[in-house]
């Protein structure tokens, strides 16, 4: 199916020769013609499928009604769940609609349509001369936090970064017509009266399936409402459970619910396919004999807590659940019976030794040990912790994961993860996530040593990498300088690498959120491919099993959501799924 020109959509909408060139899709148009007309609105689409162009068209026709003079000059607010989402976001609205239109370009369009025009407080007439000072101008820089000192942008970058003082200034500044920020910040600005919401037209919120409980996407959007500003979120992965589909449409105040998938026909031709393949890999002697130490030790606290009445059951594949209800329970009688404080440091014992055999199990023994290390350096303590320092079968575990590590043994996840990679031909990218900081250590340091790869971690926020780190080693990885991302979840969403060809699950994820996210870098301009990697018997199997029935359940629960919402209760109309 072919596109058509971004400059056809309803009437003209495109603004410069740069958004003319855009191809928009059927699907695209259609569902933003249905947004205009139908108000707020969820769009549920896979990702790659352009759930941010759609939105750009609804700005765009927005801005062609204000340079009509048929709608008052208003701003628009783009918010995103992370600072290097942000930034991307803002850098694709920048390309995508280009606001730079000039003082004269604009006189020159009122001398043309020879009627009265007014953007916000400036007006102009025919036959008159526009003062700069009287007409907003909306074009200058094309940067964005590098622009904030000169010049009139037609779309900045508001996130904590900024000083409160230049954000300030910034919100009121009548040459800015899009604003793209994290949703904490602007939260905070509206609560100290920073920026007036008054001021704009539209909100849009990109990972819309973050609007739960108190998350700042609640707030804004709320306050959005009473001021009657259109809103629209974008996701690709609500949730599999109703009750938070249904808060999620209730606190974004949603009116009209979008849906397309892969097997719509007219989004068919632009979706691509992606394999799914799964490395079965079974745990070493050695490791094995690791872990049953850890099992012997946790089996006895378990027994300990049974005997307190703390749990029901010590069984070992249901300890988690027993363990977490056990907290609960000793902290809401605390005062009543003195034995809770036995139970909570209990519990707290055996939620470090279960951790630990977690990270044997399907991390491996350089995680543990960097595990076991942080335990030994935190300065304050707890009596759990120091119990367990002092157990001398816990000392022989380190003493044991040790002489593993000493003799070069290791998970036999990397070395099928090396396998997986040197399989990739010239030119191919992959993306490897994993949940622990240690593990993305372990794995670029396995990786660096292969010829053919060039590994980079990409992590969240800490000591020397913040987001320009961030934003650096995108880039990077852009420009082929590096052929494997290795990444914890801050990859997980939004970002925009078409190129990558391969995605490696490390260890399964609980989450059907997480899932189709991660799967979602994939797959974007061609075929892809993705691999779980699962030590057989532990933890991966369980939870591999468990965010493929919990996405299968969301995928029938989207098909029952095309019916909508009821606009009354905020709730969707969802079939008996």
């Amino acid at each position: 199916m072919e596109g058509k020109k971004f400059g056809d959509f309803l009437n003209e909408v495109s603004l410069t020769s740069k958004a003319d060139s855009m191809e928009a899709r059927e699907y695209q148009i259609n569902i933003a013609k249905s947004i205009l007309l139908k108000g707020n609105s969820l769009v549920i689409m896979p990702t790659a499928l352009g759930k941010t162009f759609i939105a750009v068209l609804v700005i765009a026709k927005f801005v062609r009604e204000m340079l009509d003079g048929k709608r008052g000059r208003k701003k628009f607010l783009f918010l995103a769940p992370t600072k290097p989402l942000a930034n991307q976001q803002a850098q694709t609205l920048q390309n995508l609609v280009d606001f730079g239109k000039t003082d004269v370009q604009i006189k020159k369009e009122i001398g043309q349509n020879a009627q009265r025009r007014e953007f916000g407080r400036g007006k102009a007439q025919v036959g008159e001369e526009t003062k700069p000072t009287d007409e907003p101008r909306l074009g200058g820089k094309n940067t964005l936090e590098e622009g904030l000192e000169g010049g009139a942008l037609g779309v900045i970058l508001m996130t904590g970064k900024t000083s409160p003082e230049k954000r300030t200034a910034l919100w009121r500044d009548k040459n800015i017509w899009c604003y793209v920020g994290t949703p904490q910040t602007v939260e905070f600005d509206l609560l100290v009266g920073r920026m007036d919401l008054n001021d704009f037209c539209m909100v849009v919120l990109d990972e819309a399936h973050r609007a739960v409980k108190e998350y700042s996407y609640s707030f804004v959007a709320r306050e959005a409402a009473i001021r009657n500003l259109l809103v629209i979120g974008l996701t690709a992965s609500p949730s599999s459970r109703k009750e938070t589909i249904d808060e999620i449409c209730s606190n974004l105040q949603i009116e009209n619910i979008e849906i397309r998938d892969e097997n719509d026909a007219d989004v068919k031709t632009f979706s691509h396919k992606i394999e799914n393949d799964w490395v079965f890999v079974e745990l070493p002697k050695e490791i094995l004999v690791l872990r049953d130490l850890l099992l012997e030790l946790l089996k006895e606290v378990l027994e300990d807590l049974k005997a307190l009445g703390a749990i029901q059951s010590s069984d070992l594949q249901k300890h988690k659940r027993e363990l977490l209800m056990a907290r609960q329970r000793a902290l809401r009688d605390l005062h009543v019976d003195s034995k809770n404080f036995s139970v909570l440091s209990l519990q707290a014992r055996a939620m470090n030794i279960s951790h630990g055999l977690d990270l044997v199990e399907t991390q491996g023994i350089a995680a543990l040990l960097v595990f076991m290390e942080g335990m030994k350096n935190r300065e304050t303590k707890s009596k759990a912790v120091r119990v367990l320092l002092e157990d001398f079968r816990w000392e022989a575990i380190e003493e044991k994961a040790r002489e593993i590590a000493g003799k070069g043994g290791e998970h036999p996840k990397f070395e099928a993860l090396v396998k997986l990679l040197k399989k990739m031909k010239k030119g191919e990218k992959a993306i490897v996530f994993a949940q622990f900081r240690s593990s993305i250590t372990k794995i670029v340091q396995v990786l660096e040593k292969v010829e053919g790869l060039a590994p980079v971690e990409f992590v969240g926020k800490s000591k020397g990498k913040g987001q320009k780190h961030q934003q650096q080693v995108m880039q990077g990885f852009r420009e082929e300088k590096f052929n494997v991302l290795v990444s914890t979840s801050v990859g997980e969403e939004g970002l925009d690498v078409p190129e990558v060809s391969l995605v490696v699950f490390f260890e399964s994820v609980p989450s059907e959120i997480r899932l189709i996210q991660r799967r979602g870098r994939t797959g974007r301009i061609r075929e892809g491919k993705v691999v779980f990697l699962i030590t057989k018997g532990t933890k991966d199997e369980a939870m591999f099993w468990v965010s493929k029935n919990r996405e299968k359940k969301m995928r029938k629960m989207i098909e029952g959501m095309r019916g909508g919402v009821d606009f009354k209760s905020g709730q969707t109309l969802l079939s008996d799924v």
